[in-house]
């Protein structure tokens, strides 16, 4: 919020010099106030806020790397894609796992007795009830075996992913960090650029007025202070496209952000070998460790498919037992567990 009250802040100041201006153009007297009160004015303006913004609230590069880490959806979408694969070891391992099966069931009949041995006759009505239980325990199943070594592949590869996702994260907040720092110091220079062509197109009027230079001059004069206007709107535009390639990561306006200080020690890496770093770099690149892995996986995959044809082997034991009312008697059948392998 603080970010759109500036520009509209700078926008307004950039409308009142303007607006100002043209007002006033139709007399001597007015164009010197504009040039001696409303520039000055609006460019100290414009200063102050940059400055007691970048003092008050500025953000360093490490703060807004942990913005981006909270706010950026492309980073968002890897640590869920993280945490989804991460199941992938507990669905596995479930299919190892002893299996329940229980099939209950609760029904009624009826019976139409026209002759009985009894002389027992009608219409009667009976519940009919049943119970089945059974476990199995998988004993031998060479394709689940292989999916749970497979899952733990592609967990590795997730976790490859999300470091990956994490150092491009890291890349992006830099490249748009130092873009805005470019932007805004492109602004001062447009603007001092626009301030020396005003005033050279005022030294220009004044010498022609004196009769020292020709019109040609003046005129000369004006397009290069319509060149620098240009480039002071184009470096307004490149700041406003900058702050939301930043805000589109962070979530967060934001023109106050550290520079880079007067003085950077550059130091020398350890070791100072560039060989070295070439093969750490290839032994630790993340990008093909995660193809690496993604290999892995597929390979897996095709030996998992492979062991279906293998035999397999399950211990299952069951149990049930189902009671039954008919016309003359009831009949409850009771079954003893059963244990025995498929």
């Amino acid at each position: 919020m603080r970010y759109l009250s500036r520009r509209m802040v700078l926008r307004g100041i950039d409308f009142f010099r303007e607006a100002a201006f043209i007002r006033i153009s139709m007399s001597k007297s007015g164009k010197r106030i504009a040039r001696l009160l409303i520039f000055p004015v609006a460019n100290s303006i414009w200063i102050m806020l940059l400055l007691s913004s970048s003092m008050s609230m500025a953000d360093n590069l490490w703060e807004t790397y942990e913005l981006a880490m909270e706010n950026d959806a492309e980073y968002k979408g890897a640590l869920a894609e993280n945490r989804a694969a991460q199941e992938l070891g507990p669905q596995a391992r479930a299919s190892l796992l002893p299996n329940m099966k229980l099939n209950i069931s609760r029904g009624k009949d009826d019976q139409d007795v026209r002759k009985g041995n009894f002389g027992r006759k009608g219409r009667y009505f009976f519940t009919r009830k049943g119970l089945e239980l059974t476990i199995t325990q998988p004993i031998y199943h060479r394709d689940r075996w292989i999916q749970l070594d497979k899952a733990k592949l592609g967990m590795k590869q997730a976790d490859f992913t999300l470091a990956l996702a994490r150092q491009k994260l890291i890349v992006r907040v830099a490249e748009r960090y130092f873009d805005l720092l470019r932007a805004m110091d492109g602004v001062v220079f447009a603007r001092s650029e626009e301030e020396a062509a005003d005033k050279q197109l005022r030294q220009a009027r004044r010498r022609f007025e004196v009769g020292l230079i020709a019109i040609t001059d003046v005129q000369e004069a004006k397009a290069g202070f319509d060149i620098a206007v240009a480039r002071r709107i184009d470096a307004k535009i490149e700041l406003d496209d900058a702050s939301e390639a930043l805000r589109e990561i962070t979530g967060k306006y934001s023109l106050a952000v550290d520079p880079l200080g007067e003085e950077m020690p550059l130091v020398s890496p350890e070791p100072n070998d560039v060989d070295q770093w070439a093969k750490t770099a290839f032994a630790k690149n993340l990008e093909l460790a995660v193809k690496s892995q993604a290999e892995k996986v597929a390979m897996t995959e095709i030996k998992r498919i492979d062991a279906k044809h293998l035999p397999k082997l399950d211990l299952v034991g069951a149990h049930n037992r189902a009671s039954t009312g008919a016309a003359s008697t009831g009949i409850r059948i009771r079954g003893s567990p059963v244990l025995h392998c498929n």
